[in-house]
């Protein structure tokens, strides 16, 4: 006899807050400051520890931790997204290699003419 398909809860707008339970044993989730290194350096980051698992991502604030663990069946929670976007305010157009030469040879015929003139003296 085949299974009956498992009733799935599909929330529509995620969890509106941060979840506050573990979805597996239904403890308290807690959220933990662990020190590790980056580039050789101690860093401060966030993991998420339940009851038998603990979370292998670490979060660089507590504040990410509880937006990434209030989604709800991969739905965006209601609060606000604490993860920064990068935003390009203006461009910086790399040198011209054209121009840069020629500022090199106007300064090599500027030291050419000082050399020059002390000679003279």
């Amino acid at each position: 006899m085949a299974r009956p398909k498992k009733a799935t809860k599909v929330g529509l707008l995620g969890l509106p807050g941060p979840r506050k339970q573990c979805p597996f044993s239904g403890d308290e989730l807690r959220i933990v400051s662990v020190a590790t290194s980056a580039a050789g350096h101690p860093v401060k980051k966030f993991q998420v520890r339940g009851t038998g698992w603990v979370s292998t991502k670490l979060f660089d604030s507590r504040e990410e931790a509880e937006w990434f663990f209030s989604h709800d069946h991969g739905v965006e929670p209601k609060m606000k997204n604490p993860y920064r976007r990068v935003e390009v305010v203006g461009e910086v157009e790399p040198p011209d290699p054209a121009v840069e030469d020629a500022q090199r040879l106007e300064r090599h015929h500027l030291k050419l003419a000082d050399d020059a003139m002390e000679a003279l003296k």
